[in-house]
């Protein structure tokens, strides 16, 4: 059934002025000149990111990408009639985080992006501004100082509640009041008294959905301000009757760290993900985190629910924010409610009907009117539609499509697969199937992803897989140790075992889908960015009689080079903590688990893809691995191009995705062939 002619068809925006085509342009299925899916599908960014409806649902802010990596911002009516405003900065510029603040003015941030990998982002300042343009300025102050939203103040239109942080105060916070029109704060002190033996004190605030605070999170460092495992946390909050209250938290794991999602319909219960009574094990799977609310009227906390394998991992909302369910992914993603009877879980249940198969999100305009209904899949990279709760004929209406190129039923399908490790361990994992024939002993490209420590692979649309799906090549992708979603233990017990465990579980997710009978043995290839690629050159210096070739990008090669270069360095003391909690500092260990000094054991094909203008992960790890290759005359292929961590620039990753699929022909032989 065609979606779109069921919900009311496209929509013509002619007058979209800097807008790439129309929201509602659709493109036909193509083809390149073998009769192939066009490389081009995979090699563009997503051309639409977000859309987001005001307040009173009058307009939409969409951000969406143009050529030289370039995000911009437009503002439209509703009706998507009439572009009333837009805004770009030029090349490696991305507008994100746009946020309504009142019914006609909103801010965004603007961050300089230059790498796919990388989006912490460079030069970086907030705007606010009208829709129409007006009164606009630039928020953030210079120098020292640096804030946060706590509450968008929708009511109040032109105000926001901010966290406001100095460089001297050690992460303490204090809460302002943030003019959007003059660029002025005021103190707000209506806050809970907090011991001065706490340092730094006061770190998180909460309001409740009418923008009254109502939770305080206190702070101390303890001996060592950078080690989270001697610090102390205290946590308030305010009952309805306007008094505050410290929580007696009966904690068997320290510190307390709650996730807040934020409070339920009636302010009364505050929502938040946590594993505070989950002791702390020395087994990979000793945890997960749970849902947990807070009584504001009694101050009990009480359990709401844990999966015994996968974390929870956000809220589902209503109009005002309430929170009125949560998701989880084991596997396929899950939506689960609380309030059976709200009428926002109803309705959420009716549009997400209209879609199966597919993930649904829904974020309405403040007054429950209008919303924009985000939807996708393995297949279908986004879609946005409007749910319009005037139109009766057509309440969902469809707008736009991430990648208006992508044909989802061209596309192959994600399947998860749970599997066991050599010692037992659980571990998750998804497998993208090319559209063939036969689905058995299929040439086998593995890639592991980066982080490595919280990030985690999911049931959705990747374009470095599909590509490959589409030339006939199976891929996996496995949660090995050290991945988010999955515990606080499964996480931390990966730590320093880079090289050790954490490849043991990609190699053992391979032999085991050999195993199954899905990939041939003697066809084995490892891709991977960021650690992805230390992994990928780590596996075959591991396992050389394993995989025929490895694709490394942007990868850590040398675990030494990483105390010497990389941003993480702009904090110093940070930076030690942290890489002696994740890597070590005995140099003797690093060097044995750094790939760079053993390509003596490789007996795979080469293919290095790194960008000249790294700052994460600096080229000086190919510099020293190429050395080392050529040492010992080992041959490689390499690419190299004025980018940051991971190409993001159009004409570089269509010759990246070219290449790759070169050297996969000549390494583990062309993919199966597809269906017609």
């Amino acid at each position: 059934m065609d979606l779109r002619r069921l919900f009311g068809g496209l929509l013509g925006l002619g007058v979209l002025l800097t807008v790439p085509q129309a929201l509602a342009a659709e493109t036909t299925a193509g083809t390149d000149n073998q009769g192939q899916i066009p490389i081009e599908w995979f090699a563009k960014p997503a051309q639409y990111k977000d859309m987001i409806v005001s307040p009173d649902g009058r307009y939409i802010a969409a951000t969406y990408e143009v050529e030289n990596n370039e995000v911009k911002l437009a503002i439209l009516t509703s009706d998507l009639k009439k572009v009333l405003s837009s805004y770009g900065f030029g090349e490696n510029k991305h507008i994100q985080g746009v946020a309504w603040i009142g019914k006609k003015r909103l801010i965004f941030r603007m961050a300089k992006t230059t790498g796919y990998l990388d989006n912490k982002g460079r030069e970086a300042f907030v705007v606010a501004t009208n829709v129409d343009g007006s009164q606009r300025i630039r928020l953030n102050e210079q120098g020292y100082s640096g804030w946060s939203v706590v509450d968008p103040l929708i009511s109040e239109e032109r105000y926001i509640l901010v966290a406001k942080r100095h460089f001297a105060d050690g992460g303490e916070i204090k809460v302002m009041r943030l003019d959007t029109v003059r660029n002025d704060m005021r103190l707000v002190d209506d806050l809970p008294a907090i011991s001065q033996s706490m340092k730094p004190g006061l770190v998180q605030v909460a309001t409740d959905n009418e923008g009254r605070l109502r939770l305080a999170v206190a702070r101390d460092l303890g001996k060592n301000e950078y080690d989270l495992d001697d610090d102390t946390f205290q946590l308030f909050y305010r009952n309805r009757k306007g008094a505050w209250n410290q929580v007696n938290v009966d904690a068997k794991r320290k510190p307390f760290l709650p996730r807040l999602l934020g409070f339920g319909p009636k302010n009364k219960l505050i929502f938040f993900i946590s594993n505070h009574d989950m002791p702390k094990s020395l087994a990979p799977r000793g945890d997960t985190r749970g849902l947990f609310y807070l009584n504001t009227d009694t101050g009990e906390i009480v359990k709401v629910y844990r999966h015994p394998e996968v974390d929870v991992l956000g809220g589902i909302y209503g109009p005002k924010g309430e929170v009125i369910g949560f998701g989880l992914e084991p596997g396929y993603p899950e939506q689960h409610f609380l309030f059976e009877d709200n009428r926002w879980v109803k309705l959420d249940k009716a549009i997400a009907a209209a879609f199966p198969g597919q993930k649904v999100s829904v974020s309405y305009a403040r007054n429950g009117e209008k919303g924009i209904v985000y939807v996708r899949s393995d297949r279908n990279p986004g879609e946005f539609y409007m749910y319009d709760s005037h139109n009766k004929k057509a309440p969902v209406r469809f707008l736009a499509a991430a990648r208006p190129d992508v044909v989802a039923k061209r596309m192959a399908r994600v399947e998860p697969f749970k599997m066991k490790a050599r010692d037992g361990v659980l571990l998750y994992g998804f497998l993208t199937i090319p559209n063939v024939e036969n689905e058995k002993n299929l040439p086998m490209v593995v890639m592991p992803h980066g982080g490595p420590y919280g990030p985690f692979d999911r049931w959705a649309f990747n374009p470095y897989a599909q590509l490959l799906a589409s030339r006939g090549y199976l891929v996996l992708q496995v949660n090995f140790r050290g991945s988010g979603g999955y515990g606080q233990d499964f996480e931390e017990n990966a730590h320093r075992q880079w090289g050790r465990q954490m490849q043991d579980d990609v190699t053992d997710a391979t032999l085991w889908a050999v195993k199954e009978g899905l990939a041939d043995r003697d066809r084995l290839c490892m891709f991977g960015g960021s650690y992805g690629g230390y992994a990928s050159l780590m596996g075959v210096v591991k396992e050389p009689d394993l995989y025929k070739c490895a694709i490394p990008e942007a990868g850590v090669y040398s675990l030494p080079l990483m105390w010497q270069k990389g941003d993480f360095w702009q904090n110093p003391k940070a930076a030690e903590q942290f890489l002696t909690d994740f890597l070590g500092k005995d140099e003797a260990e690093l060097r044995a688990y750094s790939p760079a000094f053993h390509v003596d054991r490789i007996k795979a094909a080469l293919f290095f893809i790194h960008g000249k203008n790294d700052v994460r992960v600096p080229i000086e790890h190919l510099d020293v691995t190429r050395q080392e290759l050529d040492k010992i005359g080992k041959p490689y292929k390499v690419m190299v191009r004025e980018e940051g961590h991971g190409f993001i620039l159009f004409q570089n990753r269509m010759d990246q995705f070219k290449a790759m699929l070169e050297f996969l022909k000549d390494n583990i032989g062309p993919g199966a062939p597809l269906k017609h």
